[in-house]
């Protein structure tokens, strides 16, 4: 008896240590602290809720006066923490909606130390304390999970209930993850990997697993360029949804916050649509069915079904199909009246169809359309188009013949479309790199070099905690403080003002 009782409490301890090896393993929280509500001009309440006797969630509610009771709380990705998700919290109270953004226990300011476990244990405090609030409809409470997050909002959903609705982008699987990250370098045997899958990784915590079991309304985002481990999850994930859902597959588009880049304007207004038609009870976005045509290899007929309310006006609808192999093909449409038929032709069969609605478009001369792009969604493909040029000057010393080059190039896309003031920013350090060297090179290229110099000090944001940059990588907060005050400092010895 004895024995077992010893045996039961070393087995405990050595499950609870490969957990804890497990989370610093896989947690990885940013430790900068940067934006608040109140830099945005946001009214904002601060809250401290505590989850044991070492560790709480911190974090803001955000109040809307339109709100009525519809409250949205933001499920934060592994590497960031709430002061990084203003992005995201402003465009949804834009959109009339109470917002809370919080904190993991042991991310920001929360206490204690991070832990898988908490993560997806600890919202049962934050559901506990939302539904005492007088300012929030109980029945209007929407998670909406970036990333880990997704995993984190997915596992409450379905625990805790009192989630109305479910907005979910890049969901990650931690099962796949810990597979792919401890089976090819050879670090750890076959064993020990399940070892560790078995004691480190909480019970019930799988996104597929979790969702076949919900019945609200969910939109399931995921860009195509996501890596292929967390893109092959996803969609398995989507397709073990049984409840209403909505698929948008984002093209050219990697993990989150990438698509506030590439799908400037059309992601908010996605997201906002769906959660004010959800959370009063009706349904919106495109339903898509496919069967394929009998005595053809290749072509599919396609059932598109407008769901809510007709206005009589066509949509544009962009299909996306997925395939056995996880390729993903795109087809523009019109969706004129409540329902229509089309067919198409696709390289395989579908395994997996979304549809989305596209706002603020372009028609074309074949009858077709584009997207219309917004300023910031322009200055993303100009950012892609440089990334080469760029790279050569972030190189450490890059010479004057890399600098005319890259200073060529950046004139060029600046003369096609000016860039936006969040480009600017983001490429202060390359526009000052550039400066130097023509300056220093004196003759026809210290003008140019002055000019440079002018444009990166102006570049520099009055507020840097705010500065954010959605592409690939993301970038918070303003990291090229140093290079403008070499800038400053390069002008001020040579007498010249800024």
């Amino acid at each position: 008896m004895r024995s077992c009782v010893a045996l039961s409490l070393l087995f405990a301890t050595a499950c609870s240590t490969v957990g804890d090896d497990l989370s610093r393993r896989f947690l990885k929280p940013d430790p900068r602290w940067l934006a608040e509500p109140a830099d945005l001009g946001l009214v904002a309440e601060p809250f401290a809720i505590d989850v044991g006797s070492d560790a709480s969630l911190t974090g803001w509610f955000i109040p809307h006066p339109a709100a009525a009771g519809r409250t949205v709380v933001l499920f934060h990705g592994n590497v960031s923490n709430a002061s990084m998700l203003h992005p995201y919290y402003r465009f949804l109270h834009d959109g009339g909606l109470n917002v809370v953004v919080f904190d993991y226990r042991g991310y920001g300011k929360s206490r204690g130390e991070p832990t898988i476990r908490g993560v997806i244990h600890d919202t049962r405090h934050l559901l506990g304390w939302l539904h005492e609030r007088k300012d929030v409809a109980a029945d209007k409470i929407a998670w909406y999970g970036l990333s880990l997050g997704s995993v984190a909002a997915l596992y409450a959903a379905r625990t805790q209930g009192g989630c109305a609705a479910l907005v979910l982008e890049n969901i990650p699987g931690p099962r796949d993850n810990l597979r792919a990250g401890t089976g090819g370098d050879g670090a750890l045997s076959a064993i020990q990997a399940g070892l560790i899958e078995f004691a480190g990784l909480p019970e019930g915590i799988e996104p597929d697993e979790n969702i076949r079991d919900l019945t609200m309304p969910m939109l399931l985002l995921c860009g195509v360029d996501e890596g292929e481990v967390d893109f092959r999850v996803f969609l398995r994930t989507a397709a073990a949804a049984r409840g209403p859902k909505q698929i948008h597959l984002l093209p050219g588009t990697g993990h989150a916050p990438h698509s506030l880049l590439t799908h400037d304007g059309q992601y908010q207004r996605r997201v906002v649509e769906f959660l004010t038609t959800a959370l009063a009870g009706k349904p919106a976005g495109v339903d898509v069915q496919s069967r394929p045509v009998a005595g053809t290899e290749n072509r599919h007929e396609l059932t598109l079904t407008r769901l809510g309310h007709d206005d009589g006006t066509p949509w544009a609808v962009e299909i996306a199909a997925v395939d056995s192999s996880g390729n993903v093909t795109f087809h523009p449409t019109w969706l004129e009246g409540a329902r229509a038929n089309k067919t198409i032709e696709l390289p395989a069969a579908p395994t997996m169809l979304g549809a989305m609605r596209v706002y603020d478009i372009v028609g074309t001369e074949d009858g077709g359309f584009v997207p219309q792009r917004t300023a910031l969604s322009r200055s993303g493909e100009h950012q892609q188009a440089l990334q080469i040029a760029i790279d050569s000057v972030r190189k450490e010393n890059p010479s004057l013949g890399t600098c005319r080059f890259a200073a060529a190039k950046i004139e060029a896309a600046t003369a096609d479309a000016p860039f936006h003031p969040l480009l600017e920013t983001e490429l202060a350090d390359v526009f000052a790199a550039i400066g130097r060297e023509l300056f220093l090179a004196g003759g026809d290229d210290r003008a140019a070099g002055l000019t440079w110099l002018r444009r990166a000090i102006a570049a520099a944001p009055a507020q840097p905690k705010l500065h954010y940059w959605p592409g690939r990588p993301f970038t918070v907060g303003f990291p090229h403080e140093a290079a403008i005050t070499r800038a400053m400092t390069l002008l001020r010895e040579n007498g010249v003002g800024q």
